[in-house]
């Protein structure tokens, strides 16, 4: 049951961490079918699974849906990378700070 305030409801701790973890798998699914369309512009791939972390944001406030989005691309991306590349160089420099 859900709480409420004077002004909103507030989602218990237990169900934000169930949601943020359904949203980031689905994201994850939806990435990897898709991951070896190219954009038209050639960087990057095209993800229409993007809907999904959308949808739990629209639905749930978008801190549910920020951070199930960067799980389930972070999954995705580890899971999904395409044949005889290298993207463990890319990956480093999302998540490092280079000194």
């Amino acid at each position: 049951m859900m709480k409420t305030t004077e002004d909103k409801e507030v989602i218990p701790t237990t169900f934000k961490l169930s949601l943020i973890s359904i949203s980031a798998a689905l994201y994850a699914l939806a990435i990897v079918p898709t991951s070896f369309i190219p954009t038209p512009w050639g960087v990057g791939n095209a993800r229409p699974g993007v809907l999904i972390p959308a949808l739990f944001a629209v639905v749930y406030g978008p801190i549910i849906g920020r951070v199930g989005a960067a799980i389930g691309c972070f999954i995705g991306e580890r899971s999904a990378k395409p044949l005889g590349t290298n993207e463990d160089e890319g990956l480093a420099s999302h998540t490092m700070v280079k000194v």
